[in-house]
């Protein structure tokens, strides 16, 4: 194949010996540079200006487009500045090697010489120099984190991002009148809850009436960042290295250890079935990337209530930390939408029937299941008692597993305990609407059966009667 005599750029984050961050800048500079010294034609500047190369669970983008361009005979080769900003793990080494061989060669050129991947001793060079660079990083991060060790159990506060209640360094820096403010809130926060049992949904509330926000500026919108906050070690003047108190620093402390330890216990015992608040928690899925909504308050234009605070309503919204952030939808009109779906579902004759269908072969599957485990228990009592040998005990069971494996893989497609629908239509009224949460869930499931329920996007070019009904769906 006839080489094409193009080479890509490629950077990424790396660390300068003064132990400061050197941006990909500097690296594609020397790059270019290079290039014009050696007269190459340069296709694509590529860049993972926030990616370790180090990490296994981490996904390079501009890496994988790298390789890309030149499995597609775009490029043959790459030029970086040094061959640890390209790869500090070996496997990605032996990656671009055996493209190497597979195909028409690959050259890696950097500011300090080059390497052709077809050249044993080439190849040979960029593994030890892999190697090392792995090494040097694994030495790097034993180091960090004995210092770490070192400065926790030496009472020195844990760097990383500003916490709530505390002043924070640098650029992190707020004034000391908002760090008494966030203190007090957090102390009368964790005395109410603890001894006037206030929710975190009622602290929320507060906290987003009083104009707090959190680290990053923005609002507090989640239940779950609120009890983040509240039993953080640091509030009770406590400093803990992987879970361990390590140091006491009384000076830092908001909130005695006492309510400290009172309100993590109360966290970690609360039991979250029965606490449910929202119906269509992660049943409800975001239709651009899938993901479960989960309950949220969402602002009401520019409203206010009575004492002058904003005006929210409950809502659904796609988690930014785990989907797109970029759907959500009001409560009121979801949960209309889904009870006449559910009501419209359940007195439909062929879906009764298929209910009747579905409950009578679990039925069927509970007993066999029961069975076949009895029979598992007396295969343990014979090898127990030396009536069976270990071989023919493992004989007998394995098939006997397998079969007990099938059945419950299929009991978990269809609820354990699904609920006896009534044929009607004013009775499913009355279960619909007089309920629990977990009743109505249920229900909902029961409703879609295989089907999911899905929220689009908003069209801010719609403004009628059906404007949230045409962004829900039954799929």
């Amino acid at each position: 194949m006839d080489k094409s005599g193009i080479y890509d750029i490629y950077a990424r984050i790396s660390m300068a010996p003064d132990g400061s961050l050197e941006k990909t800048d500097r690296q594609i500079g020397d790059a270019e540079a290079e290039a014009k010294r050696r007269d190459i034609t340069v296709g694509r500047i590529l860049q993972d200006p926030n990616k370790s190369a180090w990490r296994r669970n981490v996904r390079r983008p501009d890496w994988e487009a790298l390789i890309e361009r030149f499995e597609a005979g775009i490029t043959d080769g790459c030029i970086v500045w040094n061959v640890d900003r390209l790869m500090r793990q070996p496997r990605d080494l032996e990656r671009l090697i055996d493209m190497a061989e597979s195909s028409r060669g690959y050259e890696v050129i950097s500011c300090f010489g080059s390497y052709d991947l077809t050249n044993p001793d080439d190849r040979f060079r960029l593994r030890i120099e892999t190697a090392a660079a792995e090494r040097e990083v694994s030495a790097t991060s034993r180091r960090q984190k004995r210092k770490i060790e070192a400065s926790r159990k030496a009472g020195i506060m844990p760097g990383g991002l500003r916490r709530f209640g505390f002043q924070g360094k640098g650029d992190q820096a707020v004034p000391e009148e908002q760090v008494q403010r966030e203190r007090e809130y957090l102390a009368q926060a964790v005395h109410d809850h603890v001894h006037d049992g206030k929710t975190f949904a009622q602290i929320q509330i507060e906290w987003r009436e009083a104009g707090l926000t959190g680290s990053y500026g923005r609002e507090f919108d989640g239940f779950a960042n609120i009890g983040k906050i509240l039993t953080r070690p640091i509030n009770a003047g406590l400093i803990t290295h992987k879970g361990v108190v390590v140091a006491r620093r009384p000076d830092l402390a908001i909130v005695s250890e006492e309510d400290h330890e009172m309100i993590c216990a109360m966290r970690a015992g609360r039991s979250r079935g029965p606490q449910r608040r929202r119906m269509l928690t992660n049943i409800a899925q975001c239709e651009l990337c899938g993901q479960g909504m989960t309950g949220t308050l969402l602002s009401a234009g520019n409203g206010r209530n009575a004492d002058g605070s904003r005006r929210s309503s409950p809502a659904y919204r796609c988690d930014r930390r785990q989907g797109c952030g970029q759907v959500s939808i009001l409560e009121a009109p979801l949960v209309e939408f889904i009870g006449r779906f559910v009501i419209a579902r359940l007195t439909d004759p062929a879906h009764a029937a298929r209910i009747a269908e579905v409950e009578a072969g679990m039925r069927e599957t509970e007993a066999e299941v029961s069975r076949l485990e009895e029979l598992v228990e007396l295969f343990d009592q014979k090898l127990l008692r030396g009536a069976m040998t270990l071989e023919r005990y493992e004989k007998a069971t394995a098939s006997v597993e397998r079969r007990l494996l099938q059945l419950r893989e299929g009991m978990e497609v269809v609820p354990a305990s699904s609920p006896r629908v009534p044929r009607a239509v004013q009775a499913i009224k009355s279960a619909w609407i007089n309920g629990s949460i977990d009743v109505q869930r249920e229900m909902v499931r029961y409703a879609l059966g295989s089907r999911r329920l899905v929220v689009g996007k908003t069209d801010k070019r719609i403004r009628n009667a059906s404007y949230y009904e045409s962004r829900i769906h039954i799929v």
